[in-house]
């Protein structure tokens, strides 16, 4: 991915924003919106143009990297029924299937319910998360 490691010494956290649309407007968008020097932003496009045979897109940001969902899935080692449920997740976007992509995302939380106790969704969950391992949230967003 073209990391400089004397960049990467002074980044302290990653940081992913999950989008369809790769265009170059959407990354200005994005970073404009995200980026901070001391966090590596991935992109994680969830649909990826054909005309790109590579996993990643380059940008002139050097904290910040477009990547394919698939390279996303290595990164953070998903894999087993989480990996096939990733990947039919993006199938479903891919063909627009907005009705069962729905679908999916009630039942994974009806079962994030049932095992947690909680939803995984709620920012106030995700506050106090973060704080118990001593990150404050606005450093964050």
């Amino acid at each position: 991915m073209r990391l400089d490691i004397n960049e990467l010494r002074k980044i302290n956290a990653f940081m992913f924003d999950y989008t369809s649309d790769v265009s170059e407007k959407n990354i200005k968008t994005k970073a404009m919106k995200y980026q901070k020097k001391d966090k590596l932003f991935f992109i994680v496009g969830t649909r990826w143009p054909r005309k790109y045979k590579k996993r990643t897109i380059d940008t002139n940001y050097k904290n910040i990297r477009i990547i394919k969902h698939d390279l996303f899935a290595e990164l953070i080692r998903i894999d087993g029924d989480l990996l096939k449920n990733f990947e039919y997740i993006i199938e479903l976007n891919y063909v627009f299937d907005l009705n069962a992509l729905k679908e999916f995302f009630i039942d994974i939380k009806k079962d994030l319910l049932n095992i947690l106790g909680r939803y995984l969704f709620v920012n106030e969950d995700l506050k106090r998360d973060l704080k118990k391992i001593g990150i404050d949230h606005s450093d964050f967003f």
